[in-house]
């Protein structure tokens, strides 16, 4: 979208609406009455519980071994030198 296909008025500015129609209702000396905020649940967690369920993920995942490339095969070579194989 190009700056000079935006257009202002195609996004009205409800907030200004808004204080406009309060603002008006206040100079009638009507009451002016604020709604009741919505109130929501804290959502709270209990740090022990979700560490001790961590821990025990962790153990029942264990990674699997890394060796290095290649590390297997000198290795191997290595136990065939010992046993005087070739």
């Amino acid at each position: 979208m190009a700056v000079d296909d935006f257009d202002i008025s195609n996004y009205p500015d409800r907030y200004q609406e808004n204080l406009t129609k309060l603002v008006e209702s206040k100079v009638k000396g009507e009451e002016i009455v604020q709604p009741p905020a919505e109130e929501e649940e804290p959502m709270v967690i209990n740090l022990m519980e979700a560490l001790e369920k961590s821990v025990a993920q962790a153990k029942q995942k264990k990674p699997p071994r890394q060796v290095a490339p290649g590390a297997a095969d000198r290795a191997r070579e290595a136990k065939q030198r010992k046993r005087g194989g070739a």
